[in-house]
């Protein structure tokens, strides 16, 4: 339902009769997500509370709640070059793999950061004069695989963990690797400097081997960084080869990897695959059915299964789908986005918004950052009666840069799919939580018998 005062005030009815085997309009999700409040309701109060809001009956308790915009500040906080809390080191554009899906294949050369470039934006970066909060997360990622520059990696950790202590700032390591070249020096290092790490894997042997490769000595590699108590997570691409299969993944992982606890999937970026809506929807449509099947799998084997958008009630409510960070590229220059990181990409010229400089300084262009990171649900013509804005933030920008507008808004239908299902799961959980019933049954019979 489309109630244009509510949604003025950020309030939303979403038609959810289908999850109760009844016509979707006969019941509404009222969902405001900067009161974090949602609830199940009939049409007639739905049009009830617009009609409130459109005459300016503000003293009704319930849309007083509604109303409340209690994670505003949280949702739309102010961003600046002074407020960066997440730096990503891109440190070469090497890679010992041929990903089929890689977004960064185009820019591979032999470019790599070094500390003369490093040790400045550090020093920016965890200076105690900025206005970021203490915790910062500095990331090792690249435009290829950042464990090629391991002496490299060693001396910014280092560097980076003196020059925290220097300015009382709490430094956060965290590394996107392939796992392929991981030895018993390097596990130990992330063991000792707390790093968080990222396996880009695809868990089953057949569709690693085809998409990545190498499956055996990665394999190998995560069961030693387990056992060695490194924090890590898997990240796995799910394609056309691996879309249906996503249960088979979590019980695999479950037994060849049982210390690995959290298993992330993430659609692949890929414009010539999603070339029509039709494709768009046949793959979102599967990769929801054996998703959500995975999660119940996951739940009984002890494993956190997520997807970018499986979680999105989890997240933050933000205006904005990704800010507060900051990206050295090998060249030394700054972007917004780690997708944009060499200057043989079509969009390289229009994301570098600084650079450091010959003379140690980082030099930063504001009005140029300020134009890149204008993009928000309230510039957005289709975010702004969108229910799901608050939580998708208007979505990657990296990936609107690579689709079609009718491609990017097929993929948003799969988001909002999901933060329903969510909101539903939460409320099913309540109730169930309450009054030891199933919310499904008890709301089909009640709006059956209405």
């Amino acid at each position: 339902m489309k109630q244009k005062a509510l949604n003025i005030k950020n309030i939303y009815a979403i038609s959810v009769g289908r999850y109760f085997d009844v016509e979707d309009s006969k019941c509404q999700l009222v969902y405001a997500p900067l009161a974090n409040l949602f609830f199940l309701s009939t049409p007639d109060e739905v049009d009830r509370l617009e009609t409130l809001v459109d005459k300016g009956g503000y003293n009704d308790a319930t849309l007083q709640k509604l109303m409340s915009l209690s994670l505003l500040s949280e949702a739309t906080p102010k961003v600046s070059e002074d407020t960066f809390c997440t730096l990503h080191l891109l440190l070469n554009e090497r890679c010992n793999f041929k990903c089929k899906y890689c977004y960064s294949a185009s820019g591979r050369s032999s470019a790599e950061l070094n500390m003369e470039h490093i040790a400045p934006m550090l020093n920016y970066f965890l200076s105690s004069k900025r206005k970021a909060v203490k915790d910062r997360t500095i990331m090792f990622m690249g435009g290829g695989e950042p464990a090629l520059s391991w002496k490299i990696l060693k001396n910014a950790t280092l560097y980076a963990e003196k020059t925290a202590a220097e300015n009382s700032v709490v430094p956060h390591f965290a590394i996107t690797t392939n796992g392929s070249i991981l030895n018993d020096e390097m596990i130990a290092f992330f063991k000792e400097h707390n790093f968080t790490v990222q396996l880009s894997f695809e868990v089953l042997p057949d569709v690693q081997n085809e998409q990545r490769g190498f499956y055996d000595i990665v394999a190998a590699n995560i069961v030693r960084l387990t056992e060695a108590g490194v924090g890590n997570y898997v990240r796995s691409t799910i394609t056309e080869k691996n879309v249906d299969r996503i249960p088979e993944m979590v019980r695999y992982c479950h037994e060849h990897f049982p210390l690995v606890k959290k298993l992330s999937c993430q659609q692949v970026v890929d414009p010539t695959y999603f070339t029509s809506t039709d494709i768009v929807k046949y793959f979102f449509d599967r990769y929801y059915k054996s998703f959500k099947e995975g999660e119940l799998i996951a739940q009984e084997l002890g494993i956190t299964l997520r997807s970018s958008s499986s979680h999105l009630i989890n997240y933050s409510k933000r205006e904005r789908f990704c800010y507060n960070l900051v990206c050295l590229t090998p060249y030394g220059t700054l972007t917004v986005c780690p997708d944009v990181s060499s200057p043989v990409e079509a969009d390289y010229k229009d994301a570098v918004f600084g650079a450091v400089t010959s003379s140690s300084k980082v030099e930063i262009d504001t009005e140029k950052f300020r134009n890149i990171t204008s993009g928000s649900i309230h510039t957005i013509e289709k975010c702004r009666d969108c229910y799901a804005r608050w939580n998708c933030g208007s979505g990657c920008p990296s990936s609107r840069r690579v689709y079609t507008p009718e491609i990017f808004d097929a993929i948003c239908d799969h988001y909002r799919r999901m933060l329903v299902d969510s909101l539903i799961n939460v409320l099913a959980s309540r109730h169930a939580d309450a009054t030891g019933r199933n919310l499904f049954t008890d709301i089909s019979t009640k709006l059956k018998n209405l």
